[in-house]
This record gives structure tokens, C-alpha cells and sequence, in this order.
């Protein structure tokens, strides 16, 4: 087991530097060493700078949104019965993505603080009416209808946005959608840590409730008769999961496939608890997208690949991979 976690941080270790090291500017190892020890050469000087002004926000951004999204889709496959369920699935998204867009009509796009109060209230606006469509009489709340007013909605959302695009001029039209394909941004550290910050939060309190996903991944009859208020849960869960979302989205845009993909990869070597899944689903997340982003900088000679584009290049097929894994026992997901 020792020599397994010494393997898994030397791995997340080099993925890092690797992240630290490409983009548009080749950055040497052995120049931002000698910067960080005292040099005064000015190459060397320019290459840790470019490391902590430009490299570093950007890998610190892929790695914390890449875990959140990851445990917020182990926590909705466990707390909404569905192995296909992941953060973007309750519309959150797409209110998110209508807010961007909205604030990009408005002028407002170009202001980091305005445009990502937009889109955090879009994508809260968005969870209350999923929330509100899917409550029933005597306070039920169904996941199955959860799943299914997060879709319509996020439709409705989605082709509402496409139509406030078709308005926006072409320069807030590039912006918009470049926002939205999924790329993390150059970002000062107060824009990032007031944002990453709340996101933080809500990662943490899912995290307290490892033991009640563990109960609800058992099923809602095992759930009742343990006395869990299944009902309070959902909601709760839901609900961090939808801010987690909200920010993730104001920051870098929709990143697919990192919250289905991540929980299912250490599903097995977790062994069904809750409480191991989380960190190491949080680590394989945040690895993901840090090596997305790292791809789409390398590519910069040849074009602007978005690092949501990466994610879904490569998730899709690890996804199907660890599908086949599982053989014909798919409830084992």
C-alpha cells in the first residue's frame, strides 16, 4: 500500500511539473530551480515568473475544479441510484451557461466579478427549478424525477442561451463561447481563491457526508429502514453539488466527462466506501484536468484547443474501458 501511494504522488508529482513547464513559452526545470535558489540570471529570473504569474494559477484552477467535480459526481451516482449521473446533469450547467452568455449580451462579459455573479446565479436559479419541479405533494422528492427536470431543464436553459448568442456581437460571441467549451483562464489569486474558496466548502461538507452515501449507494429501502431522512439528504447533496457546479462553470466553462469518468475509475479499489472513494476520485479529477490543460497549451502552435475538448477525447474511452471492466455485473457501478 506504501509503495502504491509513493507511486500515485511521484505520478501526480511529474504531471505537475510537466503542467508547470509547457505552454506557448518553453520554461526550462533547471532555470526556475536556479531562480527559486537566488539567481539573478535574467532567463532564469523570466522563467520562474512565468511559472508563478501564468503556469501556476492555471494549475491550481485544474486540479481543485477537476477533484470537485469528480466527488460531486460520486456523491449524485450514489445519492440519485445511477451510474450515468454527473454534476451536469441537474441543469446547473446550463443556468450557468445562460448567465455567461446573459452577461456577455449585456456588455458585462469582459469583468471577471460580473460575469461570474451572473453565471452563479443562473446556475442557482437553475437548481431551484429542477428543485421545485421535482418536489411532490407531502414534501417528496423523487431522484428520478430530479434526473429528469435537470434534462428538460437544462434543454430549455441550453436553446434559451443559443438564442441570446445569436444577438451578441462577434467579438462577445468569441468570448462567450470560448468561455463555455471548457478552459481555465489566466486569474489573480483573489479572483481565484473568492471563488475556489466556497467551492472548497461545499467539497468538504460532501465529504462529511461519506457515510450517508454510503447508505444511500446500499438503496432507498436500506436508507428508510436505518431511519435516514432520505428526503434532507438528497436535498443537501444536490444542492453542493449545484453550487460546486455554479462556480465551476463561472470559472473555466462546462468540462465534460470528469465527474462520469473520475468516481469509476478507483470505484473498486475504494471498496464502496465513500470516505476512500472521495480523495482518490478527487486526485484522479484533478489529474485529469491538469493534464487536459497541459495538452491544450501544447497544442497552441497549431490552434486554441480547449481543455473541455481534451477531457472528452480522453475520458470517453477510458470510460468505456473501465464499462468493459466491470463484464456483465453493471450494477456493480
Amino acid at each position: 500500500m506504501n509503495q502504491k501511494r509513493c507511486l500515485v504522488t511521484c505520478g501526480v508529482f511529474l504531471l505537475c511539473v510537466f503542467s508547470l513547464m509547457v505552454g506557448s513559452t518553453a520554461v526550462s526545470p533547471g532555470d526556475a530551480l536556479a531562480a527559486l535558489f537566488g539567481s539573478e540570471d535574467a532567463e532564469a529570473r523570466a522563467a520562474l515568473q512565468t511559472i508563478l504569474d501564468f503556469r501556476l494559477p492555471l494549475l491550481v484552477q485544474a486540479f481543485i475544479l477537476g477533484g470537485l467535480l469528480a466527488i460531486s459526481g460520486a456523491a449524485l451516482q450514489a445519492v440519485l441510484q445511477n451510474p450515468l449521473a454527473e454534476p451536469y446533469i441537474l441543469g446547473t450547467s446550463s443556468g450557468a451557461a445562460f448567465g455567461v452568455t446573459l452577461a456577455g449580451a449585456l456588455g458585462l462579459g469582459s469583468l471577471f466579478w460580473l460575469r461570474s455573479i451572473f453565471a452563479f446565479a443562473g446556475g442557482i436559479i437553475a437548481a431551484i427549478l429542477v428543485f421545485c419541479s421535482a418536489w411532490r405533494r407531502r414534501g417528496m422528492l423523487s431522484p428520478l424525477a430530479l434526473i429528469l427536470s435537470g434534462v428538460v431543464i437544462g434543454a430549455f436553459l441550453t436553446a434559451a442561451g443559443m438564442g441570446v448568442q445569436s444577438l451578441l456581437d462577434p467579438f462577445e460571441f468569441r468570448s462567450t463561447i470560448g468561455l463555455l467549451l471548457g478552459s481555465f483562464h489566466i486569474l489573480n489569486w483573489t479572483q481565484i481563491t473568492l471563488t475556489l474558496v466556497p467551492a472548497l466548502v461545499a467539497g468538504a461538507l460532501l465529504r462529511s457526508r461519506a457515510v450517508v452515501l454510503d447508505i444511500f449507494a446500499s438503496g432507498y429501502a436500506s436508507a428508510h429502514s436505518v431511519g435516514l431522512n432520505t428526503r434532507r439528504e438528497l436535498a443537501i447533496i444536490t444542492a453542493l453539488v449545484s453550487l460546486i457546479t455554479a462556480l465551476s462553470v463561472s470559472l473555466c466553462g462546462i468540462i465534460a466527462f470528469v465527474g462520469l469518468t473520475a468516481p469509476h475509475l478507483v470505484r473498486r479499489a475504494s471498496g464502496g466506501r465513500h470516505a476512500r472513494l472521495f480523495p482518490a476520485a478527487f486526485i484522479v479529477g484533478g489529474c485529469f484536468c491538469v493534464l487536459a490543460d497541459a495538452l491544450s497549451r501544447l497544442f497552441l502552435p497549431w490552434g486554441q484547443i480547449p481543455a473541455g475538448a481534451f477531457t472528452a477525447l480522453l475520458g470517453a474511452p477510458v470510460f468505456i474501458l473501465a464499462l468493459r471492466s466491470y463484464g456483465g455485473s453493471h450494477d456493480s457501478l
